[in-house]
């Protein structure tokens, strides 16, 4: 379900569209948490059952979400300098700037973590034999 919501929140995409980038990275990264959860879920089932190919495809869709979850982060903080331009309310600003820090720090944990635990479970895979 989290992987469909993720799909879904970038359909129809627009890319070049500076208001449709920034939404739509930050409701990725706050849908990021039932992703993980699930994708901890399922890795942690494969290295119980002992079943390589399962493990493998977790693996693969870790560094895969590492990768959208980066090249998210980079889209991102391509129009920060364009959003912060463009308020001008100071309070309005401020919570631009919190948006914007909490949506940093979100990337940047979910794509090492998501990395970090994609190399893991492909190294783990090596020594699970397969059924």
């Amino acid at each position: 379900m989290g992987l469909t919501d993720l799909a879904l929140a970038w359909y129809p995409v627009r890319i070049g569209s500076p208001e449709w980038e920034f939404g739509t990275v930050s409701r990725t990264f706050d849908s990021l948490p039932i992703t993980a959860l699930g994708l901890g879920l399922l890795l942690g089932a494969g290295v119980a059952r002992g079943v390589r190919w399962w493990t493998r495809i977790v693996a693969v869709l870790y560094l895969a979400m590492a990768v959208v979850v980066i090249g998210g982060l980079v889209l991102y903080a391509t129009n920060i300098p364009l959003a912060l331009r463009f308020v001008a309310d100071p309070l309005a600003q401020s919570g631009l700037k919190r948006a914007i820090a909490k949506a940093l720090v979100q990337g940047l944990m979910y794509g090492s973590v998501f990395l970090i635990l994609g190399i893991g479970a492909l190294r783990h895979s090596r020594v699970l034999r397969d059924r």
